[in-house]
């Protein structure tokens, strides 16, 4: 099984049930996990408090918006 112990990685994703089970799933193989948060101002203010080693993100969230910008 994958070791992810001391990595930090950021969740968007505006499915709470989705979101939630890849937070647990992370988690369960040691990563520290920021999020899920369903919206790029929610990722921006996380990244702005530490930046993550790896970012899990949606392409298209919560109510139309699309994360291109959030990603580049």
């Amino acid at each position: 099984m994958t070791n992810l112990s001391g990595q930090r990685i950021l969740v968007v994703e505006d499915s709470w049930h989705l979101g939630v089970a890849l937070k647990s799933l992370l988690r369960s193989v040691g990563a520290e996990v920021a999020g899920p948060v369903a919206t790029c101002a929610e990722a921006e203010r996380l990244i702005a408090e530490q930046v993550p080693d790896v970012a899990i993100v949606d392409f298209n969230l919560r109510g139309g918006e699309l994360a291109f910008d959030l990603i580049d």
